[in-house]
């Protein structure tokens, strides 16, 4: 591993560098436990992410992935402003 890359094939690692990120920016353990189900399960239930976050932490991080995110999940929107942090 290159120092400050994270294999996106490893999601344990992945998910460890994300929740350390999250405890530091003072994310609550029940935002924190939400966001974990959703990056490993995609289980969403109960809450509310914005868009950047389902992209941030969706189960399936590949092409056909976020194809069906963009499809199925994310009905709200998009800005120019949105589209250029793609």
């Amino acid at each position: 591993m290159i120092e400050g890359y994270t294999l996106k094939t490893d999601r344990n690692l992945q998910w460890f560098m994300i929740e350390a990120r999250m405890e530091k920016g003072n994310g609550t353990r029940k935002s924190i436990k939400r966001c974990k189900d959703y990056f490993f399960d995609g289980n969403d239930v109960g809450a509310e992410f914005r868009w950047s976050d389902r992209l941030k932490f969706y189960p399936e991080p590949s092409l056909e992935g976020w194809q069906k995110l963009f499809k199925e999940k994310i009905t709200e929107p998009l800005s120019d402003s949105d589209y250029l942090t793609l």
